[in-house]
């Protein structure tokens, strides 16, 4: 999409959206990037329908990693984009048996490992590995509210009543102990968040002014915090 100065200007950068497992410098390091290297808005998405779901392949299938990431998404700088699943926390599906996959690259995989010899159970792990499948299942629509949904429903609206959220540059974009932390600005107004990908809880001591939005000032390990200094 090429519309300088517009949000037509979205480069879809798969090195970020399709990073295979979760690491905390990558995601940084693809968002620096980024920043550094492409015009316009940078697309910001963990999940596709070619790629294992967000919450087996990134959360490792831990609420509060896929919250902070939901949260990271929906703050930083830039366009998200939410695959369908990912606001109820969806784990990849699994065939049990060939005739429950679909995808063709699945289905080859599953014939040439019986054709070099494997058993029917071994093709068929070989064949989940490739399965594209993992990410193409029904959405189950009687979920009811579940805890990632709702924070998904408070980053949504935070964003949608907050034009710093939408326009607001980088003045500073910092990873310091598996934490990534930034500060936005539009006009008057900074929104500041903070991401604890690390093993130990982390305090952020607030600022007179700074008013927190999401999160909790202790960032517990895959905790996080979004505020903003009016």
């Amino acid at each position: 999409y090429n519309d300088p100065g517009t949000f037509g200007t979205t480069p879809f950068n798969f090195n970020f959206g399709s990073i295979p497992e979760f690491s905390a410098q990558r995601i940084f390091d693809e968002l620096l990037s980024m920043e550094e290297r492409m015009p316009g808005y940078p697309s910001l998405f963990f999940g596709s329908h070619d790629m294992p779901r967000l919450m087996s392949r990134l959360a490792e299938n831990k609420p509060a990693r896929a919250e902070a990431l939901a949260v990271f998404m929906l703050s930083a700088r830039g366009v998200p984009f939410i695959y369908n699943g990912e606001e109820i926390g969806m784990v990849d599906a699994v065939a049990r048996t060939f005739e429950d996959i679909q995808d063709i690259q699945a289905r080859t995989q599953y014939a040439l490992a019986l054709k070099n010899g494997c058993s029917d159970a071994d093709a068929l792990v070989v064949a989940n590995r490739h399965n594209r499948d993992k990410s193409r299942g029904s959405m189950p629509w009687d979920h009811g509210e579940n805890p990632i949904l709702k924070v998904y429903k408070k980053a949504i609206a935070l964003r949608n009543a907050g034009p710093v959220f939408h326009y607001g540059t980088y003045t500073d974009l910092s990873f310091r102990d598996s934490c990534i932390s930034f500060t936005r600005k539009y006009k008057e107004v900074l929104l500041r968040g903070y991401f604890n990908f690390g093993e130990t809880a982390i305090e952020v001591v607030l600022a007179p002014g700074e008013n927190v939005l999401l999160g909790s000032e202790i960032l517990q390990p895959d905790g996080y915090l979004v505020v903003q200094v009016n």
